[in-house]
């Protein structure tokens, strides 16, 4: 969790950080024209994200190499899901 007053801070930086992205679908209009990404680009370190969040910012605190490998592959996978966002503008 993180303290409840920066929920709207915390769903801020789950968008910029590419962690959470805003998109719209719709399978009636014209190919090329149903997927529309409303985030921008991820503008913020994943890791400025995540260790808000005490789930892993214990795993920080406790075991800083494994909080390290646990965030190159989050990293890693957060690039991989954007290119299938890019992917997903040609439908």
């Amino acid at each position: 969790g993180y303290e409840m007053q920066n929920g709207l801070i915390q769903q801020d930086l789950a968008v910029k950080s590419g962690y959470w992205p805003l998109f719209r679908f719709n399978p009636l209009k014209d190919q090329g024209e149903r997927f529309t990404l409303d985030s921008k680009d991820p503008s913020v370190a994943l890791e400025e994200f995540l260790y808000k969040e005490n789930r892993f910012a214990t795993i920080k605190n406790s075991a800083p190499e494994r909080a390290s490998e646990f965030l190159d592959l989050a990293n890693e996978g957060l690039r991989k899901r954007w290119q299938r966002i890019e992917a997903l503008k040609a439908l």
